[in-house]
């Protein structure tokens, strides 16, 4: 495809915001919380006991420093993907949260059921991965799918 061919055919979808602003905004949140949960993890793996419950599943796949670059790197490409419209790659870091997400719920799971002290970190960790699916499920309104057109304004 030349160069003018994909502008143009970037210019002719219309933005997700109008579309589907459920999903924009869910994608823009889930962005910011990926980018706050990165940095708070990078500001607290040099000063927290790896060994403590929480974290000893966790830590014990990949350092927590490595888990906060790729909760960030995460919540950098939702925010570019809403930038630049694409639908497609808006989706994909929904599909990506929810892979990192449902690792990380699974692992607070198998951690309750060891020591059973924080039931409402690890339903909140499953409630996020749940929203995610859900939304990558109907990432678009249920009208468009079913061939009707409508009218969007700007």
């Amino acid at each position: 495809m030349t160069r003018k061919l994909k502008q143009e055919l970037k210019e002719a979808r219309p933005k997700l915001r109008l579309v589907s602003p459920m999903s924009y905004w869910f994608v823009g949140l889930m962005g910011i919380f990926n980018l706050v949960l990165g940095a708070l993890l990078l500001g607290i793996s040099n000063g927290i006991d790896i060994n403590e419950p929480p974290f000893k599943i966790i830590t014990a796949i990949i350092p927590l420093s490595i888990w906060g670059l790729i909760f960030i790197g995460l919540g950098l490409l939702k925010l570019a993907a809403l930038k630049a419209n694409s639908w497609k790659w808006a989706r994909l870091t929904l599909l990506m949260g929810v892979t990192l997400k449902s690792g990380w719920a699974v692992a607070l799971i198998a951690r309750s059921m060891y020591q059973p002290d924080n039931a409402f970190l690890t339903m909140f960790w499953v409630t996020i991965a749940i929203v995610q699916v859900l939304c990558y499920i109907f990432f678009l309104p249920p009208h468009l799918y079913s061939g009707k057109k409508i009218k969007i304004d700007e």
